[in-house]
């Protein structure tokens, strides 16, 4: 007797889940099926200038991360969680003359491509000469806009007083009352 024999060997797979978080909120996942003793590589960065990594962990252990991963001979589920945090920068906000009549005024958190205004409030006696922005002189208007925010940044008001004066003089033996200068 002769016997026919078929041996079905079944092939493992393992699944790879990556994902990139900030705090809850899950920013980018993906997940791939791999063959037993297959390589898997990813990028690790995020594709979004504005996160910086802070952690990255591997079957819930802390590694150190490159911006390429690669997992060789896998014989096991992989999971990865990058841990990051969205970057923010400051905004501060002056004025060279006045009072504070530019809103909001200060050192001002802006999330990193969010859009920041800033908006001059006149007051009596008071315009606004123009804006000076990380150094740049750019004219007067009654607001302005940083979009797309990447970087801190300082925005300055010039503004310029818009009351008259009024000065009087006297020549010998006359008489002039009050004698100081007056806003009018």
């Amino acid at each position: 007797h002769s016997a026919n024999f078929q041996v079905i060997f079944a092939e493992e797979y393992y699944r790879v889940n990556v994902a990139w978080v900030d705090g809850a909120d899950t920013l980018q996942s993906l997940s791939s099926l791999e063959h037993c003793g297959a390589s898997y590589a990813f990028v690790s960065h995020y594709s979004d200038d504005c996160y910086d990594i802070d952690t990255m962990l591997v079957n819930g252990v802390s590694v150190s991360w490159d911006s390429l991963q690669v997992f060789n001979d896998i014989r096991t589920d992989i999971s990865v969680v990058i841990s990051m945090h969205q970057r923010v920068y400051r905004i501060t906000v002056t004025e060279l003359s006045g009072g504070p009549q530019i809103t909001p005024f200060g050192r001002n958190e802006v999330v990193c491509g969010d859009d920041f205004t800033v908006t001059f409030v006149p007051a009596a006696n008071y315009s606004l000469q123009n804006w000076i922005v990380d150094g740049d002189t750019l004219p007067p208007t009654s607001a302005y806009t940083i979009e797309d925010v990447h970087g801190d940044h300082s925005i300055s008001a010039i503004l310029e007083g818009t009351g008259y004066h009024l000065h009087a003089t006297v020549g010998d033996g006359g008489m002039i009352s009050p004698m100081d200068a007056y806003a009018l």
